[in-house]
């Protein structure tokens, strides 16, 4: 898993300096589809900050970064937000199913429940005609 992240924070540091040196139509795209990649390799949104911070810090060293516009830090955080997305994505599915899930227990628990009182009715009926035709 950690050579994993290794690989994966190297081409995101390369992804992002390429997005932030490039103006190319796809860029988002790229961004995205290595958020893809993230989620298949089982990172989540923490691990992705962290490559984010260690690409920024990697590209700090070549870049002139304390003279930095704003445009090109508004670029990076819109390079993290199109890189998160599919990340927040699956955690936001992930969600969704636990609570489908949940409420599916609570559906279940309810009839389990109204099962149990008409089988308690059954039973007291059954008492009552027993001791009916017995007598």
């Amino acid at each position: 898993m950690l050579q994993k992240n290794s690989e994966l924070s190297a081409r995101y540091c390369e992804a992002l300096r390429s997005y932030l040196v490039l103006r190319s139509p796809g860029r988002d795209k790229a961004a995205r589809a290595l958020g893809r990649d993230i989620v298949t390799a089982g990172f989540g949104t923490l691990d992705l900050a962290r490559m984010h911070e260690q690409a920024l810090k990697r590209l700090a060293a070549t870049h002139d970064f304390p003279h930095l516009s704003n445009a090109i830090a508004a670029r990076t955080g819109k390079f993290f937000a199109e890189a998160v997305f599919p990340v927040e994505k699956v955690h936001r599915a992930a969600r969704q199913s636990v609570a489908a899930t949940r409420e599916r227990a609570l559906a279940a628990n309810r009839s389990a429940t109204t099962l149990a009182a008409s089988n308690r009715n059954l039973r007291l009926k059954i008492a009552r005609r027993k001791s009916g035709e017995a007598s």
